[in-house]
């Protein structure tokens, strides 16, 4: 492979020689076609390469038709990088469309910190009640605790004082 014909050299395409996929509208079967320009926007246009190149009628000595099946092949496996690249990209940019926005995170945030200071009030409010209850019960038990300190005072008062008038009643 010397001269003009050959453009396939050291693993490499010779850019002045590499046909794009616009030209190989040759390689189509009667009734198919490609976008004229731009990137191929579906898988169909891939198939149709595939299917166009490998169902070539007139593959054999010619190293121009080689050439261009080469050509077809590279900008083949060129499409499905970029296809993939792009579903990479798109999912990356839908999953940056998911994440919430700094905003209403914050907002969020901010609803949520007054939700548990209500929250909070109110539990502060319960305890005082709660408190102001104990306290009162505590001062009833404190008084009834000293009414019986009280009357056991007076208990022990009269025992002795009937212990005493029975010590009389005896000496007399």
């Amino acid at each position: 492979m010397t001269g003009s014909s050959s453009i396939w050299r050291g693993g490499h395409i010779i850019p002045s020689m590499k046909i794009s996929v616009t030209h190989s509208r040759a390689f189509l079967p009667q009734g198919l076609s490609i976008k004229p320009r731009g990137f191929p926007s579906s898988l169909n246009t891939v198939a149709i390469l595939r299917r166009t190149l490998h169902a070539s009628p007139v593959f054999g000595g010619n190293d121009a038709l080689r050439a261009r099946k080469l050509a077809v092949s590279a900008a083949i496996e060129r499409m499905d990088t970029l296809e993939n690249k792009l579903r990479i990209k798109q999912s990356r940019i839908e999953e940056l469309r998911r994440v919430k926005s700094t905003d209403s995170e914050h907002v969020e945030l901010k609803e949520n910190l007054l939700t548990l200071t209500r929250q909070g009030a109110d539990i502060t409010q319960q305890y005082a009640g709660l408190v102001r209850v104990a306290i009162k019960d505590q001062v009833e038990a404190t008084k009834f605790g000293l009414e019986y300190l009280q009357e056991c005072s007076r208990k022990r008062e009269l025992e002795a004082l009937l212990g005493e008038r029975d010590a009389e009643r005896s000496y007399r």
